[in-house]
């Protein structure tokens, strides 16, 4: 089933993953530095449910300044 609202347009999932990847990009409100997305899998826990997982490599953390 598709779905769509202002900027993205996909499946649930497909939605909720691509928001969450943009939060995450270059956001400097979690005190993490670069995200690289490295990889994206699928869980299903059961028959009704599917997950998307999606794994990032923080190369650094940012530290605040005092």
């Amino acid at each position: 089933m598709q779905y769509h609202t202002k900027d993205y347009i996909g499946t649930r999932i497909d939605i909720l993953s691509d928001a969450v990847e943009r939060a995450l990009h270059d956001s400097k409100e979690f005190g993490i530095g670069k995200l690289n997305l490295t990889s994206v899998g699928y869980v299903f826990p059961n028959s009704n449910y599917c997950v998307r997982e999606l794994v990032f490599d923080v190369s650094d953390f940012r530290v605040k300044e005092s």
